[in-house]
């Protein structure tokens, strides 16, 4: 019995020692931490986070927060039905079947890390920068997304253009409603001022 016990106690020490060396070691770039909220959209409705976005490349300064909101637009073509996903976890999305307009909102949510590059290249000449992205955009019969535009950051012209580009390139499903219209907005903000260097030093002596 004793013999037993202390097998079960090395295993637990080797198991133990297995987790703490599959922890990923820490970067000295500030995560992006991204906000979404369908809280406005009447559309949509709530959908759980997805569990298969890729994490966006590492770069050399800090990224700021994004967010966003989607909706049907109403006015430039027919609705098609609003559901969610039936994929095997929660988010993903099903490429085997037409996208309804939740689909869209998560597919574009998977284009955010090649959106905010438009966003980070702004900010090397303002670092401060923050605002908002309005897109609109239909999803064809083929997946292709056309009429693509974007507007938003006045003071910094290159973003819009260059995110209307970037969504230019990308194909999705096609939808269940032949041609599928959709607005998309993005708030972007940088991340916070770090602290004085007084402020670190005190801190640093605590």
């Amino acid at each position: 019995m004793k013999h037993t016990h202390s097998l079960a106690l090395a295993l637990s020490l080797v198991a133990a020692a297995g987790l703490a060396l599959a922890q990923p070691a820490p970067t000295g770039v500030t995560p992006t931490s991204i906000r979404r909220s369908t809280a406005g959209s009447s559309n949509l409705g709530e959908f759980p986070e997805d569990s298969g976005v890729a994490a966006p490349p590492s770069a050399p300064m800090p990224r700021g927060e994004v967010g966003g909101t989607g909706t049907v637009d109403h006015e430039r073509g027919p609705q098609g039905q609003l559901r969610g996903s039936t994929g095997a976890a929660p988010g993903e999305i099903d490429y085997s079947r037409p996208i309804g307009a939740a689909d869209v909102a998560r597919l574009l949510r998977t284009q955010e890390p090649r959106l905010r590059t438009c966003y980070d290249a702004a900010r090397a000449t303002h670092p401060r920068l923050a605002g908002r992205v309005a897109l609109r955009l239909v999803v064809s019969r083929t997946g292709e997304l056309t009429n693509v535009e974007a507007q938003g950051f006045p003071d910094a012209p290159t973003v819009a253009p260059c995110m209307a580009a970037e969504l230019r390139q990308v194909r999705f499903p096609r939808p269940e409603s032949g041609v599928l219209p959709f607005n998309y907005a993005m708030n972007f903000s940088p991340p916070p001022a770090p602290p004085p260097h007084n402020a670190r030093s005190r801190s640093r002596g605590r």
